[in-house]
């Protein structure tokens, strides 16, 4: 995958996820409370939500080994 498709499917992650929680502060479904602290949460949540299945051990253990090495 280029960087540039690598780039495209963050943006496009990020912008579904923006998108969905500006919505639900319009509608008027987030507690006028919430600081950033909460909108983060939120955020970190909606996008853990996004996932599919899930890694395999395989790719769990490479996933997890390229972080690491990459300091990601």
């Amino acid at each position: 995958m280029t960087q540039d498709e690598q780039i495209q499917i963050v943006l496009d992650l990020t912008a579904a996820v923006g998108k969905n929680i500006c919505q639900k502060i319009r509608d008027g479904k987030v507690p006028e409370t919430w600081d950033g602290i909460f909108l983060r949460e939120l955020f970190a949540e909606k996008a853990r939500s996004m996932r599919y299945m899930g890694l395999k051990n395989k790719e769990k253990r490479q996933y997890d080994s390229d972080v690491f090495l990459n300091r990601l």
